[in-house]
C-alpha cells in the first residue's frame, strides 16, 4: 500500500542519513583517536587527516544549512574550519535536547565538535614536538 511504501522510504532515508552523518563520521573519529599509534610521522598524518575530515564535515554541514550561500564562501568557511555556525546551532538545539537528539541534529553537531577538539589536540601535540 501507499502508506507502507512511504513508511519504507522514510525508514530507508533515515537509515542512510544516520549512516552517513552519524555512524561513519563517529567510526572515523574513534579509529583516528584510539587506533593510531604515536609516532611523529603518524601524528603528522593524523593531524592532516583530522583537518581534512573536519573540513569535509563542515562543508557538508554548510551545504545543508546554507544552500543559498555562495559555494566559494562555503568552501572558504570549511577550509578555515569556521565553527561559529555549528556552535551557535548547538547552543540553540540543546534547549530541546531529546527531540533534537532523536532528529539527529545534536549527534551530528556533537560529532563535528568532537572532530574539532581532536584536531585541536593533535595540533597541540604537534606544536609540542
Amino acid at each position: 500500500s501507499d502508506l507502507q511504501s512511504s513508511a519504507n522510504t522514510a525508514l530507508e532515508s533515515l537509515g542512510t542519513f544516520l549512516r552517513e552523518h552519524i555512524l561513519e563520521p563517529f567510526k572515523a573519529i574513534v579509529n583516528e583517536i584510539f587506533f593510531r599509534h604515536n609516532s611523529p610521522h603518524l601524528d603528522k598524518e593524523a593531524l592532516k587527516m583530522s583537518r581534512e575530515s573536519l573540513q569535509v564535515m563542515l562543508k557538508d554541514y554548510f551545504d545543508e544549512k546554507f544552500p543559498d550561500l555562495a559555494e566559494e564562501k562555503k568552501l572558504t568557511m570549511a577550509k578555515k574550519m569556521d565553527m561559529e555556525a555549528v556552535s551557535a546551532e548547538y547552543a540553540q538545539l540543546v534547549n530541546y535536547a531529546v527531540t533534537n537528539t532523536i532528529k539527529g541534529e545534536i549527534p551530528r553537531l556533537a560529532l563535528i565538535r568532537m572532530q574539532f577538539v581532536e584536531k585541536e589536540m593533535l595540533s597541540m601535540m604537534d606544536a609540542v614536538e
